[in-house]
C-alpha cells in the first residue's frame, strides 16, 4: 500500500500546487466503516479541507449532500456559495462495496459533487478467489441484470472487479486520464490505484434527492409508446408520479395537460415522445407526419407555458447527433433533427418556459443504461438544455466554439507537427501538416502518442533561444526533444526494434503524431507503462542519470542539494539520489511546493528565489557543505553553490544562461579540488551516440526492476497545446507536462492563414443547381463556371428567368458554357425523375448537385399548423431526399452534393420555426450520406450581403444583424469558404459573423450552455474574444488623446487577459504587471504582441518594473501620435527603459489583421 500512498500523496501535491493561493484543496473520502476512513485523506497535510463519508445508515443520506455540490462550470453564482457547499477537488473512493447499488450511488455522488477538474483516487483489491466463496451466498454479491450496474455481463458477476474492468466502466462513464499503480502482487489479491478526471463533454448526471415530489406527464405518438413505458418504469422507480398519454394530434394538448394537472394533484414536467414514423411510408407523408410533430410540440410548449406555474418541458428525438453508432438510415429517422431544430425556435419564442431537449440512440427503448440516466436527469434537471446520451447512459452536452479551435479534423493517415510562424506569442503555435518520409539506416519511425513538454520548448516558442543555444543538438530547431508511442516503420540495419513496439525516447519534433528517430535515443517501455508516464521519464531521468550518476558518480553516504526539486528534473533527481542512498537538500519557489516536497519526505527545505540557501545548508550541515549541487539557478546563485560545496564537490550545471550570457565565477573555490560540469542531454546524444544508447539502456532498465517510477504530470490534448505551454509559462506546475494525442488533432492551436481551394469541377460533368435561376443560387451557377464547369442545369419552381438572370445566363452562354434552363417542383418526385431523365439523355453525366431551393413562410411557431409546416419544408426537404434516392437509383456517381441551409439552424430564429426545421432535416440527411459512404454537404450559411433572399429585403438583413452582431458576407466570400468547406470534408460547416456578446442580449437561447465558448466570462474581451484589429497610427492622428487612450487600454486589457487567462475586466489598469503576475517570460510575449498591434518599437524591459497598462497605453499613445520617436517604423525606442532589464524581444515581423468573418462550427 506503500506505493499507492506515495503516489496519491505526489498527486494531490500536484494538484495543490496548481490551485490559486490561498484555497485549500476539497477532499472527501468514502468508504465502508473501517475501510480507509479517515486514513488517506486525513494524512494529506494543512492545506487540505478533509470531509469522510462511511457506509453506514447515514451514508446514503451524506452522499445526498454530496450530490448537491454545484459544478460550478460556468462560475458560481454570486451569492451560491452560501447556499450549498462547493465542489470537492479530489474524491478517494474504495472500492469496497456492500452491494452493486451501493457502488452506482457512490459513484453517482462523485460525479455529481466532483469539480469539472477534480481527480477520483479509486483504491480497489485485485480479486481473491476465496473471498467469492466466503461472499457468494449472498444475493447482492452477485449482479445479473443490467439495470442494476452498467455494461454487466450476461453471466453473473461478483462485486470483486479486476482492474481492468473497473477502468471499462469508469470510461464508459465519462471519466479520462486513467491511470494505474498496482500496490501489490495482483495474484495475491492486492491493492491497485485507479486515478481519473471527469471529461468535460461528458456531463455527470444529477443525482435525484430520494423522495422528491415529482409529477411527470408523458405524451407519446403511436410509435414511442415502447419507449413512454419503459422511461416510466425507470421514473417511478425513482419515485417520481408519471401519466402516459397517447397524443398524435395537436388539439387534444390542451386537454392532456390539464387531466394530468387534475390526476396528479399539480405538474413538474412534461415529456413529449413523437416517436420515428415508419420506414414504409411515402416520402410526403413522413414529412407531413413530422410536421404534425412540430405542431404538437409548439402547442406543448403554448399551453404548458400558460400555467401558472410552467412545469419544465422536454423534447426527446432518437439519433439527431449520430454521435454514436447506429445512427439514421431512413426520412423519418433522419427527420428527428427537424424537431431538434424546431425545438431551438421554441426555446426563444417562449424564454420563460423551462425547455430542454435530449437525443437517445435508435432503440433506445432496449438500452436500460440510457433509461436509467435519462430518468436522472428527467427527475433532476441542471443547467444544461441539450443532453445527448450514448448506448452505455453517457451524456454529452453540446457547444458552439469558434472556428479557430475546431479547425479541420485530421485524417488518420495524416501526419501534424506543431510549428509557429514567427515566434513570441504562444497564440501562434499552430499543428500543421507534414509529409512522413521514411526512416533511414538506423532510424524508426514512430507515432507518437504522448510528448514531454520541456522549458527549452517554451523559450524556442517564444523566440529567447539563441542559434548558438541549438548548435549541435540532436534536436535541432524544433519542438519537442521526448515522446512515447508505438514503432510503426524500422529502416534498414534495424534489428533491435520492430514495428509494434512500445518505446520512449527522443527525436526531433516530437510535438507531432509521427516522427524519426535513431535507435539509440529510444528503449521500449516497461510493461504496463500508460504512455503519458512514459513521455515524463527521458528528459528528466536521462539528464539527472548522467549529471548524478555518470558525472558525478554520487555515493552512498554522500549529500547533493537540488535546485528547483518540484520541476521534473528536480522530482527525477530526488529519485534517483535515493536510489543511489544518498542524502537530499532541496530548494523550492514558493510555499505550496515546498509543502509538497515536505510530503515526499525531503526534511531539508530552502527557497530557490532568496540566496539565504546557501547560509542555511551550512547551518544545516555544521558548516560542512553538500558533496553534489545539481543546479538550475543562474547568476550570483552559481557562486553561493561553490560556497557550499564540500572538498571533492562536483557542481553540476543544467541552466544555460551563464553559459550564453558569459557569466564569469572566480576560480577561488576549486582550490578545494571541486570539479563543475555543464550537462546539455541534447548535444550528448548527438555527439556520443554510444554513451547515450549505453546509458539510457541502463536508466530503463531500473524502471523495469521497480527501483524508478515515473513522474506526476499534467496531461493536456493536442488541441490544447497552448494552454499546456501556458501552464508550464506560469511555472505553477510540479512534475511534468505531458501532451496527448489520444483525441487526435481536431483543432488547430491558432488561426491558419487562408489557403486557396484545391477543389475543382470536372468541365465534361453537368452540374445541376435547384433553385438556380436567382439570388444566391444563380450566383453559385456563376461561381461553378468560375471554376471550370462547362455545363450547367439550372432548375427553379417556376422556370422563369427575370433580367438579372437572363444577362447572367447569356453572360455564361458567350463564355462557352453550356446553360440549360427548366421549371421543376423539386418536392415532387415525377418531376425529379424528369429532370434526371433528360440530364442522363440530353447532356454530360450529371457529376454534381447544389441543392439551393427554399421556401421561406415565418410565424409564430404557435401559429402554425401541420400542413402549413410541412408546406414549407417540402423544397429542401422533399428536394433533397428525391434526388438523395433517385441518383442512388440510377447508380449515378456524384462527386459532388451540396445542400444549402442556415446558421438558424444552430441559433434558432424566432418566427422561422419551419425553415429552421427543414434545414435541421438536411443537415441531417448530409450525414446520413456521409455515414453511407456518399459525398454530402450541408453549409449552414448565415447572411450573405449581395444575392439571396436578405439582399431583396434590406430590411429583414438588418434586423438579423443588429440580433447577431457581425457582419453579412458578401457572396463571393461565402463561396470561397465554400470552396473550402469541400476541401476540408466537413459534412455540415457554419459560415456567418457572430457577435457572441450581442447574441446574449438578444437570443434567450443565447444564455443557455451550449453558447458558453463563444464569449469568455463576463462577457469582455479575454481568452478566446479577439479585439478587432484598428488602424492604430491612423486613428492617433484623429482620436482625441483620452479616446486613444481607451482605445489602448481596451488591447492591452486583452493581451494580458490572454497571457494570464484572466478575463479582461479583472485587469486593473493602474496596477504594475508584475502585482497581475506577468513575469519576466510573459513580459516577453507581451511586448511581441502588442508591438504586432501597434506597430510601436518596444524597448527591452518596457513591460518589466513598475509598468502598468495605464504607463504603457500613455507610452505607446504618444509614440502612435509621433511624441516620442516611436512610431510604426521607427528605429528609435522609448526612453525609461526599467533600470536592469535583462530580457529584450525579438524584432517581430508586422502582421497585417485580416477582414475575414469568423466561422463557427458546433
Amino acid at each position: 500500500m506503500a506505493r499507492a500512498l506515495e503516489t496519491l500523496h505526489a498527486r494531490t501535491g500536484a494538484g495543490h500546487a496548481d490551485t490559486p493561493a490561498p484555497r485549500r484543496i476539497r477532499v472527501v473520502e468514502i468508504g465502508a466503516a473501517g475501510v480507509g476512513a479517515a486514513g488517506i485523506g486525513a494524512s494529506l497535510g494543512d492545506w487540505a479541507d478533509y470531509r469522510a463519508i462511511t457506509w453506514d445508515e447515514a451514508g446514503p443520506a451524506q452522499l445526498a449532500t454530496l450530490a448537491g455540490a454545484p459544478r460550478q462550470e460556468g462560475g458560481a453564482t454570486p451569492g451560491s456559495a452560501a447556499d450549498t457547499p462547493p465542489a470537492h477537488d479530489l474524491a478517494i473512493v474504495h472500492g469496497v462495496f456492500a452491494s452493486w447499488r451501493e457502488a452506482l450511488d457512490t459513484l453517482q455522488a462523485v460525479e455529481a459533487g466532483l469539480a469539472p477538474d477534480g481527480t477520483l483516487l479509486f483504491i480497489g483489491h485485485h480479486p481473491a478467489r476465496w473471498l467469492d466463496f466466503v461472499c457468494g451466498t449472498r444475493p447482492d454479491w452477485w449482479v445479473e441484470d443490467a439495470t442494476e450496474a452498467e455494461n454487466a455481463a450476461d453471466a453473473p458477476r461478483s462485486l470483486q472487479q479486476s482492474a481492468s474492468a473497473w477502468q471499462a466502466s469508469l470510461a464508459a462513464r465519462g471519466w479520462h486520464a486513467l491511470e494505474q499503480v498496482d500496490a501489490e502482487d495482483d495474484s495475491l489479491g492486492g491493492c491497485f490505484l485507479l486515478l481519473a478526471q471527469r471529461d468535460p463533454r461528458v456531463q455527470a448526471p444529477a443525482v435525484l434527492v430520494p423522495g422528491a415530489a415529482t409529477r411527470c406527464l408523458m405524451l407519446a405518438a403511436d410509435t414511442a409508446r415502447a419507449l413512454a413505458g419503459s422511461l416510466a418504469s425507470h421514473l417511478t422507480a425513482l419515485g417520481l408520479s408519471v401519466r402516459v398519454q397517447d397524443c398524435e394530434t395537436a388539439d387534444t394538448v390542451p386537454a392532456a395537460i390539464e387531466a394530468a394537472r387534475q390526476a396528479l394533484g399539480g405538474l413538474e414536467s412534461v415529456v413529449y415522445l413523437p416517436g420515428v414514423p415508419g420506414a414504409h411510408l411515402p416520402a410526403a407523408d413522413v414529412v407531413a407526419c413530422r410536421a404534425r410533430h412540430c405542431q404538437i410540440a409548439a402547442q406543448v410548449a403554448r399551453h404548458a407555458g400558460a400555467l401558472a406555474t410552467p412545469p419544465a418541458c422536454w423534447l426527446l428525438t432518437q439519433g439527431v447527433y449520430g454521435a454514436f453508432p447506429g445512427g439514421p438510415r431512413t426520412l423519418g429517422e433522419t427527420g428527428n433533427a427537424a424537431l431538434w431544430a424546431f425545438g431551438r425556435t421554441l426555446m426563444n419564442e417562449m424564454p420563460g418556459l423551462p425547455l430542454r431537449m435530449a437525443d437517445l440512440p435508435l432503440a433506445g427503448e432496449d438500452a436500460p443504461a440510457v433509461l436509467a440516466a435519462l430518468a436522472q436527469s428527467l427527475g433532476a434537471p441542471d443547467a444544461e438544455t441539450e443532453l445527448v446520451f450514448g448506448p452505455g447512459g453517457e451524456r454529452q452536452a453540446p457547444r458552439l466554439r469558434p472556428a479557430r479551435q475546431v479547425d479541420r479534423p485530421a485524417s488518420t493517415d495524416t501526419a501534424w507537427r506543431l510549428g509557429f510562424a514567427q515566434p513570441g506569442q504562444l497564440g501562434n503555435l499552430a499543428w500543421e501538416p507534414v509529409n512522413a518520409p521514411s526512416p533511414g539506416e538506423g532510424e524508426i519511425e514512430v507515432a507518437v502518442h504522448a510528448t514531454g513538454l520541456n522549458f527549452r520548448d517554451l523559450m524556442y516558442a517564444l523566440g529567447m533561444l539563441s542559434d548558438e543555444a541549438l548548435e549541435n543538438g540532436f534536436t535541432g530547431p524544433a519542438l519537442g526533444l521526448e515522446f512515447a508511442g508505438v514503432v510503426t516503420r524500422v529502416g534498414p540495419q534495424v534489428t533491435d526494434f520492430r514495428q509494434g513496439d512500445a518505446v520512449a525516447g527522443f527525436g526531433p519534433h516530437s510535438f507531432g503524431t509521427r516522427m524519426r528517430t535513431t535507435t539509440e535515443a529510444c528503449a521500449v517501455i516497461p510493461s504496463g507503462l500508460a504512455f503519458e508516464a512514459a513521455a515524463t521519464i527521458p528528459s528528466t531521468f536521462f539528464t539527472v542519470y548522467y549529471a548524478l550518476h555518470h558525472l558525478a558518480r554520487l555515493e552512498p553516504g554522500e549529500s547533493v542539494l537540488i535546485h528547483g526539486a518540484t520541476g521534473g528534473v528536480g522530482l527525477a533527481a530526488i529519485q534517483i539520489a535515493r536510489w543511489r542512498g544518498a542524502r537530499i537538500h532541496a530548494t523550492a519557489g514558493s510555499p505550496e511546493k515546498r509543502d509538497f516536497l515536505r510530503l515526499m519526505g525531503i526534511t531539508d527545505i530552502h527557497d530557490s528565489r532568496s540566496l539565504a540557501f546557501a547560509d542555511d545548508i551550512l547551518a544545516a550541515t555544521a558548516g560542512e557543505g553538500v558533496d553534489v549541487v545539481l543546479n538550475s539557478l543562474a547568476g550570483e546563485a552559481v557562486n553561493r553553490n561553490l560556497r557550499v560545496l564540500k572538498p571533492f564537490g562536483r557542481h553540476i550545471e543544467l541552466g544555460k544562461r551563464d553559459f550564453y550570457d558569459n557569466t564569469r565565477i572566480g576560480l577561488r573555490p576549486f582550490r578545494n579540488n571541486i570539479s563543475y560540469f555543464g550537462v546539455d542531454a541534447d548535444q550528448l546524444m548527438h555527439l556520443r551516440p554510444a554513451l547515450t544508447r549505453r546509458l539510457y539502456g541502463e536508466l530503463m532498465a531500473l524502471f523495469d526492476a521497480g527501483v524508478l517510477h515515473p513522474l506526476p504530470y499534467r496531461a493536456f490534448a493536442a488541441d490544447d497545446v497552448v494552454e499546456a505551454f501556458r501552464h508550464m509559462q506560469q511555472a505553477s506546475h510540479i512534475g511534468k507536462i505531458v501532451v496527448h494525442y489520444r483525441d487526435g488533432i481536431h483543432a488547430a492551436a491558432a488561426p491558419a492563414a487562408p489557403q486557396a481551394s484545391a477543389w475543382q469541377p470536372d468541365p465534361s460533368a453537368t452540374y445541376l443547381v435547384t433553385g438556380g435561376l436567382r439570388g444566391f443560387g444563380l450566383r453559385t451557377a456563376q461561381w461553378l463556371a468560375e471554376r471550370g464547369a462547362r455545363h450547367l442545369a439550372l432548375a427553379s419552381r417556376s422556370g422563369t428567368l427575370d433580367d438579372e438572370a437572363h444577362e447572367i445566363v447569356a453572360t455564361l452562354r458567350d463564355q462557352g458554357v453550356s446553360v440549360w434552363t427548366t421549371a421543376c417542383d423539386i418536392s415532387a418526385a415525377d418531376q425529379v425523375a424528369a429532370l434526371l431523365d433528360h440530364i442522363g439523355a440530353r447532356l454530360p453525366a450529371l457529376g454534381g448537385i447544389v441543392h439551393a431551393a427554399t421556401l421561406y413562410d415565418d410565424g409564430l411557431a404557435s401559429s402554425l399548423d401541420a400542413s402549413r409546416i410541412a408546406a414549407a419544408m417540402a423544397p429542401k426537404v422533399l428536394g433533397a431526399w428525391h434526388l438523395h434516392e433517385q441518383t442512388q437509383a440510377r447508380g449515378i456517381a456524384l462527386s459532388l452534393f451540396v445542400m444549402y441551409s442556415s446558421a438558424t439552424t444552430l441559433l434558432g430564429n424566432a418566427g422561422q420555426g419551419s425553415y429552421v426545421a427543414a434545414n435541421g432535416w438536411m443537415e441531417a440527411l448530409a450525414r446520413h450520406r456521409r455515414d453511407i459512404g456518399l459525398p454530402a454537404v450541408c453549409l449552414r450559411w448565415g447572411a450573405i450581403a449581395d444575392a439571396g433572399f436578405l439582399a431583396r429585403h434590406p430590411a429583414t438583413r438588418e434586423a438579423l444583424l443588429q440580433r447577431m452582431g457581425g457582419a453579412a458576407l458578401p457572396a463571393a466570400d461565402a463561396l470561397a469558404a465554400m470552396a473550402q468547406a469541400l476541401d476540408d470534408g466537413t459534412p455540415d460547416p457554419a459560415i456567418l459573423g457572430l457577435d457572441g456578446k450581442r447574441l446574449v442580449g438578444t437570443l434567450p437561447l443565447a444564455a443557455t450552455p451550449r453558447f458558453a465558448l463563444l464569449s469568455p466570462p463576463g462577457g469582455d474581451a479575454g481568452e478566446g474574444a479577439a479585439v478587432p484589429r484598428e488602424d492604430l497610427p491612423g486613428l492617433a492622428r484623429t482620436l482625441p488623446e483620452a479616446a486613444l487612450q481607451e482605445k489602448l487600454l481596451e488591447l492591452l486589457r486583452h493581451e494580458v487577459g490572454q497571457i494570464l487567462h484572466l478575463p479582461a475586466t479583472r485587469i486593473d489598469a493602474a496596477r504594475p504587471l508584475n502585482d497581475l503576475g506577468l513575469d519576466s517570460l510573459m513580459g516577453v510575449e507581451l511586448t511581441v504582441a502588442l508591438e504586432a498591434r501597434t506597430g510601436v518599437r518596444l524597448p527591452p524591459g518596457a513591460v518589466a518594473g513598475q509598468a502598468s497598462p495605464e504607463k504603457l497605453a500613455r507610452r505607446i499613445g504618444a509614440a502612435l501620435r509621433g511624441e516620442g520617436g516611436n512610431g510604426p517604423g521607427s528605429d528609435d525606442t522609448l526612453q525609461d527603459a526599467a533600470p536592469g532589464a535583462a530580457l529584450s524581444a525579438a524584432d517581430p515581423a508586422q502582421i497585417p489583421g485580416t477582414a475575414q468573418a469568423p466561422r463557427v462550427m458546433p
